[in-house]
């Protein structure tokens, strides 16, 4: 908390901790202004929606921590449209050039948004012919 109150930058953290237990203490000691829970590492849907939860009570806006690829992102973005604190999704793009065939649909943008497909489940599904070609 001493770092954050001696600076005028806005403060994230928690890319790799897992559970509401690591993420309570950053938020009830306000040591962060953004906390950034990763679906993949801090305990999956339920557990990012509870440590969103705990977050929200204390102010602390969450952008999750998102260098992956488009279904991740699609069960992130799931997330994030129901959050009521959520500030930004971190957006991994253009390391592969097929990356918009892993999925279908494929990600959608408008006017820099990503949007949220409606499909169930996360939204989409995985091209598995395309996996395999690339693996």
């Amino acid at each position: 908390m001493a770092i954050k109150n001696g600076i005028r930058q806005t403060m994230a953290g928690g890319e790799f901790l897992f559970g509401v237990e690591e993420f309570s203490p950053l938020c009830q000691n306000r040591a962060v202004d953004i906390i950034m829970p990763d679906v993949k590492h801090c305990g999956g849907v339920a557990e990012i929606r509870r440590i969103a939860t705990v977050a929200d009570l204390y102010d602390v806006l969450v952008s999750p921590h998102n260098p992956s690829g488009p279904v991740s992102t699609m069960v992130s973005a799931q997330v994030c449209a129901g959050l009521p604190n959520f500030d930004i999704l971190e957006y991994q793009w253009n390391e592969v050039p097929w990356r918009g065939d892993l999925v279908d649909p494929p990600e959608r943008f408008s006017e820099g948004i990503l949007q949220v497909p409606d499909g169930p489940g996360c939204g989409v599904t995985l091209n598995n012919t395309v996996v395999r070609e690339h693996t």
